[in-house]
């Protein structure tokens, strides 16, 4: 893959500019060296709502470089962000699982005297209040901040205060204005989803109280290079973090990291606890912090040319797939997909797979039932639909998912179906 010659502006948080990116989104270094090539892909939660419309959709380069300066592995387009939140079809409530997590996390700041009753807690990509609503709950005061509508209108339905729009440098002092500083901020899977993350972090670092603490959730580098998770790049992920980088943007935006914890969650992440630099009442980093860095360190991810092996691997799994649901559909076998989430269609474009090689997609969100995947152009229908034919093999898209999936549809009558996921490669069971 060649380097870019040519590069736009780079984006602010919320304009409509989008291009090659120029500079590192951390550090600013422009040596930035082109390590994964997905080809041209539309915008992976825009989910047109016809057929036509999903053949027509708008694509943009989707490729990963490296930084040779700080190492942080980014996007090289970026897509303006009102162009891939402003409709949003993801509710973060629709996974029973992610509503367990989220409030097993509640009770653990609560344990861990990170929050209290009365505490102030502000979530950053607060979607629907899956999470906050957990927090209101133990008598803290909460306030989300959420770019699309669509999501916040769910959280204020259950009585989850939200402000819509991008979080930021600039809208900081709003969201303290609306209640004073925060005792603690949690941006789960929201820094990877941000153009200029440092400029985020200042924000957040004006957000808090002088002893608060912030709390964030990403999916590790670590995995996606040694599972082979490539289906996680899409456009909405600018970023793809390690411990290393996020301590660094932290640095740079006066926060200082004091503990992280290895999570289970979008098949592995990392949980990274921060105090302000300032704060002379902070610990000192845990034990964990070390340990991470250190084998973040052997495993050298922040090193171009230990990412550069994920192109064959990609190329190796979309392959697979293909020749896998081509022999299903010559053997006269019915196979269907589960979930159309972001990862799903990463992989089911980037393996060229259409409506004959997977003639069906069943979810459980209503707000994705009826549209069709960007590109394949593959319908979304709701499970009782789908399934009300038999099928010999369920394709589950969103791998992070698959016990509960499983757990979802293997009890029905009459259930003979195989379930088939292809990342970190091709793997079928009952």
């Amino acid at each position: 893959m060649e380097k870019p010659t040519s590069f736009a502006s780079p984006p602010s948080m919320s304009g409509e500019t989008y291009g090659h990116r120029a500079s590192c989104r951390c550090c600013g270094c422009v040596d930035l060296v082109p390590v994964i090539d997905l080809g041209s892909m539309p915008p992976a939660n825009r989910l047109p709502q016809t057929s036509e419309g999903a053949l027509g959709e708008g694509r943009y380069p989707l490729y990963v470089t490296s930084c040779r300066g700080c190492g942080l592995a980014q996007l090289g387009f970026d897509v303006a962000p009102k162009e891939l939140f402003s409709d949003y079809p993801y509710f973060s409530s629709v996974s029973k699982s992610w509503l367990a997590h989220a409030e097993a996390f509640s009770h653990a700041c609560l344990r861990n005297g990170r929050i209290w009753p009365d505490a102030r807690v502000v979530e950053l990509a607060s979607n629907d209040g899956y999470l906050l609503q957990y927090f209101k709950s133990l008598a803290c005061k909460v306030l989300g901040v959420d770019p699309a509508e669509s999501v916040a209108a769910a959280a204020h339905a259950k009585g989850i205060e939200t402000v819509v729009g991008f979080f930021g440098e600039d809208l900081a002092p709003s969201v303290v204005d609306a209640g004073g500083p925060a005792d603690l901020v949690i941006a789960n899977n929201v820094l990877a989803h941000v153009p200029e993350p440092v400029s985020f972090l200042r924000g957040v670092q004006a957000t808090l109280a002088p002893a608060g603490w912030f709390s964030a959730e990403f999916p590790s580098l670590e995995h996606l290079v040694l599972k082979s998770e490539f289906d996680t790049i899409y456009h909405e992920h600018y970023s793809y973090l390690c411990l290393t980088t996020a301590k660094e943007m932290g640095e740079r935006a006066g926060l200082r990291l004091v503990d992280v914890e290895s999570l289970e969650t979008h098949g592995g992440s990392l949980r990274v606890w921060f105090r302000r630099s300032d704060d002379a009442s902070a610990p000192h980093p845990s034990p964990a912090v070390d340990e991470v860095l250190l084998r973040e360190a052997s495993l050298e991810l922040t090193r171009p040319d230990k990412l550069s092996m994920l192109q064959q691997q990609a190329r190796k799994i979309a392959v697979g797939l293909k020749a896998f649901l081509r022999d299903q559909r010559e053997s006269g076998k019915r196979v269907v997909g589960y979930g159309a989430a972001a990862k799903g269609i990463t992989l089911l474009n980037f393996a060229e797979i259409d409506s004959a090689d997977l003639p069906v997609i069943a979810d459980l969100a209503p707000s994705k039932q009826g549209r069709f995947v960007p590109m394949a152009g593959i319908p979304i229908r709701s499970p009782e639909e789908v399934f009300s034919d038999s099928a010999d093999f369920v394709l589950i898209l969103p791998w992070n998912l698959k016990h509960e999936i499983i757990g979802q549809l293997k009890p029905q009558p009459n259930w003979g179906a195989r379930f088939v996921t292809a990342v970190p490669s091709l793997q079928s069971e009952p």
